[in-house]
């Protein structure tokens, strides 16, 4: 004769596990007890960590329907089992709170031997012995982990710089303009809780003309399109299960209503899902109407999440309305009908130029469009389209050769793209003459006067009047010397004599 024990196998073997949940939500798995023994046996099913009295038969009381371990439901409770029979037994998880769950469930079968130490999985021999001398387990008791992971949803609100990973992240905007250099720099401002868009070609301001961003962007520079610009912001989810975020723009409190329309700022997608431990982009556009600043408030708000840690972001948009800017340097401007340069008279086969000069005064980057009615008279040296960074300039020459005796005039515009009002006409005029001899004084200096550079401006139109030496002041008792030509307009050699005695105050000839 042989004496064995009842056996039976639990599956899957070492556990039920949930994994995450969202708080609020059930759900339900099974394990299945099977006998593999040979003889029928009586099983039932209790917390570990609040076991019934055993009789002195050292069976269980009856248990009822269901057993509650934890935030675990456990059914059916007990049961007979014939050879190689089984039986399913489900197990329900209401997810409460955001926290992690683990549960035993004592399995009593009758006719086993139980559990010897650490027959529970991560569990020490001594950490078991004291549990079940605590409790005082009785023969044919085995431990089942239950565990779950009960998760509130909810996004990364404290770590910003994972927000804005392709801008300018910087304590105070001016920190940031310090910086990069330049005032069209895109930057949060920690210390104000402002993302700033910096200056905006207004829309509709001109093609081409659009600002270029400043973004220290890993993944790319933002996209500037030629009416407004879009920023890409990214939001995390840093829990375990997906997270559904809603996206809205806001009036800033005591704001402007028209600030916060849609033609301003607008926000793709509105509504977004992050799956678990991911990130994804938003795109943030603004697209200013007119000269002005904006305000409006963008808020990520997660409907599911309790936590106020983790479900509500929120920040201050900011952006101004600008065009770009860009003015003419040289010789004054007049005239009866508007913008003219006067360039005088000049001897035919002679040339005179005026050096002048294009500036980006404004916060923008600009594209000037030079053009002019070709003429055998003026040359302009200067490309048709001029770009034009914060606070470069540009200069270029206007060259006066007459042809011909007589007044002569063609046209030059100048157009500051995304800015109409900027828009210069000027009309070139000169007039050419022919005398049999005349002095030439093109070339003269005033002498003591500082030699200009090459590309510094003129401050004078017109060339020295062909009839007329201006020498300046000269200190009394000094003596000044000034060379200049004369000029033979015929096709003969012709012959001339300066008098003998040149009139006071001047010296010898």
């Amino acid at each position: 004769m042989t004496a064995v024990y009842n056996t039976f196998q639990v599956t899957p073997p070492r556990g039920l596990n949930f994994g995450p949940v969202e708080k609020g939500e059930t759900q339900a798995r099974t394990f299945t007890i099977r006998n593999n023994g040979i003889f029928p046996f009586d099983w039932c099913l209790f917390d570990w960590s609040d076991p019934p009295t055993f009789g002195e038969d050292g069976r269980p009381p009856p248990p009822a329907a269901s057993v509650q371990a934890g935030p675990f439901q456990v059914k059916p409770t007990s049961g007979k089992l014939e050879p190689d029979g089984d039986i399913q037994v489900e197990v329900t998880f209401e997810a409460a709170g955001d926290e992690d769950f683990d549960s035993k469930l004592a399995i009593w079968v009758d006719g086993v031997q139980g559990d010897p130490p650490a027959n529970v999985a991560g569990q020490t021999a001594a950490s078991f012995q004291s549990e079940a001398s605590a409790i005082q387990i009785l023969a044919g008791t085995s431990a089942y982990l239950l565990t779950g992971q009960s998760c509130v949803p909810g996004i990364n609100t404290t770590d910003l710089q994972t927000v804005f990973e392709e801008q300018f992240f910087a304590r105070t905007l001016e920190d940031a303009i310090l910086i990069a250099g330049r005032a069209d720099v895109r930057v949060f401002s920690e210390a104000d809780q402002v993302f700033h868009f910096g200056p905006v070609l207004v829309k509709n301001g001109g093609a081409g003309t659009a600002s270029r961003p400043v973004s220290p962007a890993v993944g790319g520079p933002s996209l500037v399109t030629e009416s407004g610009v879009t920023e890409y912001l990214r939001l995390t989810n840093p829990k375990a299960i997906p997270c559904k975020v809603q996206l809205q723009i806001k009036p800033r409190e005591g704001g402007d209503a028209t600030a916060v329309s849609t033609e301003v700022f607008e926000i793709n997608p509105q509504e977004l899902v992050i799956a678990p431990h991911d990130s994804r982009q938003i795109e943030v556009k603004f697209t200013p109407i007119h000269l002005a600043s904006f305000g409006a408030v963008l808020e990520a708000v997660v409907p599911q999440g309790t936590d106020p840690k983790s479900n509500y972001l929120s920040f201050e948009l900011r952006g101004d309305g600008a065009v770009p800017s860009v003015s003419l340097q040289g010789p004054r401007l007049f005239g009866d009908e508007g913008g003219e340069l006067a360039m005088g008279k000049l001897t035919l086969g002679k040339s005179h130029e005026v050096r002048m000069a294009l500036r980006n005064d404004g916060l923008l980057p600009a594209t000037v469009r030079v053009e002019y009615k070709p003429s055998p008279h003026f040359t302009v040296a200067c490309p048709s389209s001029v770009a034009l960074s914060k606070g470069e300039h540009r200069s270029f020459h206007v060259r006066f050769h007459p042809l011909q005796v007589g007044p002569v005039q063609t046209s030059l515009n100048i157009r500051t793209l995304g800015n109409p009002f900027e828009d210069v006409a000027i009309q070139l005029m000169g007039e050419g003459y022919s005398s049999a001899i005349c002095w030439d004084l093109t070339d003269f200096r005033r002498p003591g006067g500082a030699l200009r550079g090459s590309e510094e401006t003129s401050q004078e139109s017109a060339p020295p009047a062909p009839d007329e030496l201006e020498l300046g002041e000269v200190a009394v008792g000094a003596d000044l010397r000034a060379k200049f030509q004369l000029f033979n307009g015929c096709a003969k050699p012709l012959r001339f004599k300066f008098p003998a005695e040149m009139p006071a105050p001047f010296g010898q000839q």
